[in-house]
């Protein structure tokens, strides 16, 4: 499958054609759709598109990604905090141990990140792809709530 847009000079002043052509394999071979308008043209263009996604849209689908697996490990933690006084157990060869610990580690970052964006900019994280970074932000802050909470209970309880 192709897109392909392509601009020309019109017969009318001030107007030039705007052609889209997608092509889509089919049984038979290749089809083709083609539409063609008019536009009017304009002599300066205030906005740029970029294909694919750059650099900076990887890296906030990774940390949105991140940060939404390892919020609700952290809640998961918290909560083992506050019921029986002690984190999550090892698991089988540590991993849950290390998950967890880098899991406190993703939630920090993801809430100091949030808190250098509002200070510098007024606002908080963008959304970013698929809004995963900005449901990580509210997670990661929720999970950092909860874990002083499971804290002042343990100590409580103690």
């Amino acid at each position: 499958m192709s897109l392909r847009i392509a601009s020309s000079a019109s017969t009318r002043p001030g107007f030039s054609v705007l052609h889209a052509t997608l092509r889509l394999p089919s049984r038979g071979g290749i089809r083709s759709l083609g539409i063609t308008h008019p536009t009017p043209r304009q002599r300066h263009v205030g906005a740029r598109a970029e294909l694919g996604g750059g650099t900076d849209s990887k890296l906030q689908l990774a940390a949105g990604v991140a940060g939404v697996f390892a919020a609700p490990l952290v809640l998961w933690s918290s909560y083992t905090l506050a019921t029986t006084g002690s984190g999550l157990p090892p698991g089988p060869s540590g991993v849950l141990g290390a998950a967890e610990g880098l899991s406190y580690l993703v939630v920090t970052a993801m809430v100091a990140w949030s808190v250098k964006t509002k200070i510098s900019s007024g606002s908080g994280l963008p959304a970013g792809p698929y809004g995963l970074v900005g449901a990580a932000e509210g997670l990661s802050f929720l999970a950092i709530a909860a874990g002083i909470i499971a804290f002042a209970v343990k100590t409580v309880n103690s």
